[in-house]
């Protein structure tokens, strides 16, 4: 028997579409439940029409990538509990007690794929054990609540319609979409229905790149994070929230992470643990820049202090633009030099706990857009100020700017206290 003829004898409700756990679900009642994987092929290639109007979006894409074979094939036997289609006596005494009988055991093979994909992605490892947890269907939606014994209601918070899956929370939920439609990733979102949550993850790794899953991977995090956030009553409401900095974040996770493996410009390993005083007729420029998840902003903020340890100027802003991390800590300074200006103060040394703002700063990568532009200008005015340096330092050391940059993430009125005028 050939391939083609094997092809013939399989029918199209069977798994025979690979990544998919589960038998495939129709769209459409065109095909009857006999109907063979060859009612789908013409002249050796797939019948694309006919695909697309009895599968979900989803699986089309899985179904036509797959290539139709050409030629015949000698005959083989092949065991499907087996990634390699080996068959083993483990394999066979599985199957004889039932073993493979479990949906789970059955997709256990091409699923260790999955799992090393996931703990591969170049992201920060919450969003990994999200990934994780959202395979599984573990995220505490009301469905899986439900499921779990604890008394709630099934039905959608937000929209109303139907019970809160995995699925629906995060992209079938016409608020989650209307997040998602801020970005790049929507036309492969609104394909997204409400089928298997596995199936679901398994489509997004064989569409996108591995890039384009990584940021989506963030951007799916960031967007539960929200959702419950404002379930908890902390946001008003999902539909309106700005995900942008979700990319600028991950690039910046990224560009950290690239730095650990450099060999040039080694971070020196005594950075300031605690803040200590400047020398006397000198002055220390504390910076910070710090994201509210509830306001959707950055905050940006710096203290001066003199060698007395005195407070002599704070100044603090929200930023509501769309900025990455290293564009708001680079903001931050660029800021702080300008009260330093405005001020008249010289002789400053300036601290910052992003080790990335530092060594864009004094590094040789270039930088396109608004963060290039700020690297420039905060070189050029360092020298204009007399800006002693710019060093990192813990974030032990850097507590009163945290807590600054915090406050005005919140806050929409600047403000800018000098010597004399600072809140008790």
């Amino acid at each position: 028997m050939t391939r083609h003829e094997f092809l013939k004898m399989i029918e199209v409700h069977h798994r025979w579409v690979q990544d998919l756990a589960e038998p495939i679900p129709f769209s459409s009642a065109e095909l009857y439940l006999d109907a063979r994987v060859a009612d789908l092929i013409t002249e050796n290639e797939w019948n694309t029409s006919k695909i697309i109007r009895n599968f979900m979006p989803y699986v089309q894409q899985m179904i036509t990538t797959m290539p139709v074979p050409s030629f015949s094939n000698p005959d083989a036997r092949y065991w499907k509990f087996d990634s390699k289609g080996r068959y083993s006596v483990k394999g066979g005494y599985q199957k004889a007690i039932g073993f493979y009988d479990n949906p789970k055991n059955q997709s256990r093979n091409m699923l260790e794929g999955w799992w090393k994909f996931i703990w591969s992605i170049s992201v920060p490892p919450k969003v990994r054990i999200f990934w994780w947890r959202l395979s599984k269907d573990l995220i505490p939606t009301a469905s899986n609540l439900k499921m779990h014994h604890i008394p709630t209601a099934e039905t959608c918070h937000y929209c109303g319609f139907g019970k809160e899956s995995t699925i629906h929370a995060l992209f079938t939920c016409h608020q989650s979409r209307e997040v998602w439609k801020q970005t790049t990733y929507w036309s492969w979102i609104k394909k997204i229905t409400n089928a298997p949550t596995l199936e679901i993850c398994l489509w997004l790794k064989w569409t996108l790149t591995k890039t384009d899953f990584e940021n989506l991977a963030v951007y799916t995090w960031a967007f539960w994070k929200a959702r419950q956030t404002a379930y908890h009553g902390k946001i008003s409401a999902i539909s309106g929230m700005d995900i942008h900095w979700v990319l600028g974040w991950l690039k910046d996770y990224k560009k950290a992470q690239r730095s650990l493996h450099v060999t040039t410009q080694p971070e020196p390993q005594n950075s300031a643990l605690y803040w200590t005083p400047p020398i006397e007729n000198h002055w220390k420029l504390n910076v910070d820049a710090c994201f509210n998840l509830n306001s959707q902003s950055f905050g940006i903020a710096g203290i001066v202090r003199g060698s007395n340890g005195e407070a002599i100027l704070a100044f603090g802003r929200q930023i509501n633009q769309p900025l990455s991390v290293l564009g708001a800590e680079l903001l931050a300074i660029k800021y702080g030099i300008l009260e330093l200006k405005e001020h008249n103060l010289t002789s400053v040394t300036i601290e910052t706990d992003s080790l990335l703002s530092k060594q864009a700063v004094f590094g040789e990568e270039d930088y396109l857009d608004y963060e290039g532009i700020w690297i420039s200008e905060i070189k050029e005015m360092m020298k204009s100020v007399a800006v002693d340096n710019l060093v990192h330092v813990r974030r032990s050391a850097n507590v009163i700017a945290n807590a600054l940059a915090s406050f005005s993430s919140s806050s929409p009125t600047p403000f800018s206290w000098v010597n004399g005028e600072f809140p008790t």
